[in-house]
């Protein structure tokens, strides 16, 4: 997936032999579908660019991204995959894995997934492996009661920068999911 100010030209071009790994593992709940990506992006000032829409405004140009994602299904409840964190070679543009993180819904309960959130950013001195825990809530406002309410995950636990940073060379990440249905608020 390529975001919208992406320029056709700086399409990353991927790499023949990728050797860099990113092993992702863990545990969900049932009836919960995942979505977890690899996000990467351009270091190259030269390669920031903008939307039109966003260019009119005056916007500043930003970086281009493009996402790498695998769906893990609701009937699923342990996965493990491989992601390639040299997937694409840094060309003109410097493209460069940035981010891991998860979208989250459960399919006919919830909306479907509204956002992403960040599991780890990923760079150069980050840990080769790191454990994450998220507890997630049915949410749904008072004003919104005839609407489908959707998932709101928090960690149990304070993570800190570094523990949400993992290593560009390579990591193992395990991953644990879980839906609390005795709470609405998380």
């Amino acid at each position: 997936m390529e975001a919208k100010q992406n320029r056709a030209s700086d399409r990353p071009e991927t790499n023949p032999s990728p050797q860099k790994a990113l092993l992702v593992q863990g545990t969900k709940a049932p009836g919960m579908e995942i979505w977890l990506d690899v996000g990467y992006a351009t270091t190259n000032e030269a390669c920031r660019s903008q939307t039109l829409f966003a260019r009119i405004l005056g916007a500043p140009d930003v970086i281009q991204v493009v996402y790498d994602s695998v769906r893990v299904p609701e009937e699923d409840t342990k996965f493990a995959f491989k992601l390639s964190l040299d997937r694409y070679l840094p060309g003109e543009c410097g493209w460069k894995p940035f981010v891991l993180r998860f979208a989250k819904f459960e399919p006919g309960v919830t909306s479907g997934p509204l956002f992403t959130t960040p599991i780890a950013v990923i760079r150069d001195n980050g840990k080769e492996n790191a454990e994450y825990t998220w507890v997630c809530h049915r949410e749904q406002k008072y004003h919104d009661l005839e609407k489908t309410p959707w998932l709101a995950c928090r960690s149990p636990r304070r993570i800190s920068n570094e523990d949400m940073t993992i290593s560009s060379n390579g990591a193992v990440v395990e991953i644990h999911l879980a839906i609390d249905t005795e709470s609405s608020e998380p």
